[in-house]
């Protein structure tokens, strides 16, 4: 097993983490916990998607939710931010 990535939270990232209701803030931080300690099996799983406008920035899929993530020069896993997945109706 390979040593956790340390988790960087970027200002804007925790604001918004802070405003979702605490079920789905737990739910979002439990995820990016389970990343930092298994990236590939949350790749395998689908959880992980790189962005196709900006290479270096991956989401995480969390519900209906998507942590926007990149990795640190330092092998850290920077969190930038959250958004809610726009749904076509």
């Amino acid at each position: 097993m390979s040593t956790p990535w340390s988790i960087v939270v970027t200002p804007h990232a925790e604001g918004e983490i802070g405003r979702l209701d605490a079920s789905i803030r737990d739910g979002v931080l439990d995820a990016v916990r389970d990343l930092a300690i298994d990236p590939s099996g949350m790749v395998a799983a689908g959880a992980v998607r790189r962005l196709t406008d900006a290479p270096s920035v991956y989401n995480l899929r969390v519900g209906d939710l998507r942590v926007q993530f990149g990795l640190g020069d330092a092998g850290d896993l920077v969190i930038l931010g959250v958004t809610r997945q726009s749904r076509a109706d």
